[in-house]
């Protein structure tokens, strides 16, 4: 049973930092696409072909509106 809980623990800790790694990507992505949209672009139609959305971009929308 303690190899169990070791196993449950460990897959925990295995998702959660993958979870932060790629938070911390998308994150340095979108700060890299403020500059050059068309970077954005390509990896926004790569996900459509995986299904997966940008965390970080949902976070930082306001960045990509028009300024008046």
């Amino acid at each position: 049973m303690n190899l169990y809980k070791d196993y449950k623990l460990i897959c925990l800790l295995v998702s959660s930092e993958i979870k932060r790694a790629r938070l911390k990507y998308e994150q340095n992505f979108v700060e890299k696409a403020k500059n050059n949209l068309k970077i954005l672009y390509k990896y926004l139609n790569y996900l459509q072909l995986i299904k997966v959305s940008i965390k970080a971009l949902k976070k930082t929308a306001k960045i990509f509106k028009k300024k008046s």
